[in-house]
């Protein structure tokens, strides 16, 4: 009965091993969407190498820009865009939010709402 508990606590503690330990990409690489009712920011963020690329589209003055940014992921859950914005990944609620501006969060989403977003 003991080595029943045994085999029965480890694999307890490996399932939340893995599932606590996500990996840089699965935390930050995937579609996300600014929590804004006004012109949201959409960023598409995947792994490039060590380093991710950032799409970002946003609507500007009347006109809806699109940018590709590096990522750069310095530890702390703490990824660097374009070498002037800093996203922090909540594991929490799975969101980012921008380090200098907690106000500003992004919620992850589908591909399908991705694209609904930054088609205008």
């Amino acid at each position: 009965m003991n080595k029943r508990k045994f085999i029965f606590v480890s694999g307890l503690i490996a399932i939340s091993l893995i599932t606590g330990c996500q990996t840089k990409e699965e935390k930050f690489a995937g579609y996300w969407l600014q929590n804004s009712d006004k012109r949201p920011v959409s960023m598409h963020i995947k792994p490039d190498g060590s380093d991710f690329l950032v799409n970002i589209n946003q609507l500007n003055f009347g006109r809806f820009s699109r940018d590709i940014e590096k990522g750069v992921y310095k530890g702390n859950g703490i990824l660097t865009i374009g070498e002037k914005k800093q996203v922090k990944y909540s594991d929490d609620n799975d969101s980012l939010s921008d380090v200098d501006d907690e106000t500003i969060t992004f919620k992850r989403v589908t591909a399908d709402q991705y694209k609904a977003a930054s088609n205008h």
